[in-house]
């Protein structure tokens, strides 16, 4: 199923618009756009979750003042890349719980 999400921010102004669409289990994939009205801010994401609902996935564009990106994949064996690079120090990060790697 797919829904379209739209809210408002109550503490300063800003927008933020998601697409949702779930899968089998609780895979799950989203993108998004977030604007901050006072700093001109935008920040725009894709990710997508398994059907265990653990982060396999992740590419965030930021532009404001300086231009950013980030993709984070998760590998079925635990392992974490960071835009491409191994990153050691979140093997041990699983589901939204970050633990030392062993």
């Amino acid at each position: 199923m797919k829904q379209m999400l739209f809210w408002q921010r109550l503490d300063c102004p800003g927008l933020e618009q998601a697409e949702i669409e779930t899968g089998a289990g609780l895979s799950l994939s989203a993108s998004g756009s977030l604007l901050h009205a006072d700093t001109g801010a935008s920040l725009r994401y894709r990710m997508q979750l398994d059907h265990h609902g653990r982060l396999s996935h992740a590419h965030i564009d930021l532009s404001a003042p300086d231009a950013r990106q980030l993709t984070l994949q998760h590998a079925e064996t635990g392992r974490w890349l960071v835009n491409g690079q191994p990153e050691p120090a979140w093997d041990g990060c699983r589901s939204w719980i970050c633990r030392p790697a062993a």
